[in-house]
């Protein structure tokens, strides 16, 4: 099957090391909070219980950094 094949799971480990890497270029506390959220998956409450920022404040920075990782990415993109 699909999910047996030794390349496609190494092209998603690369697509996966790539995409942290991304995270990491945001800074912190940003990174931290995309990485619990998006690769622990954590709830919002729990970070902002966490790292003692308002959830609202986790929120908003998950957001802009969706943003900010998407315009990397067509940055990246158009330069290819």
């Amino acid at each position: 099957a699909a999910q047996d094949d030794p390349y496609q799971k190494v092209e998603q480990n690369e697509e996966r090391k790539a995409m942290i890497q991304l995270i990491y270029e945001l800074g912190e506390p940003d990174s931290e909070i995309f990485m619990r959220y998006y690769f622990y998956d954590e709830k919002i409450s729990r970070i902002s219980n966490i790292m003692d920022i308002k959830s609202g404040t986790i929120k908003t920075k998950l957001a802009r950094g969706r943003k900010r990782l998407k315009e990397i990415l067509e940055r990246r993109d158009s330069n290819a």
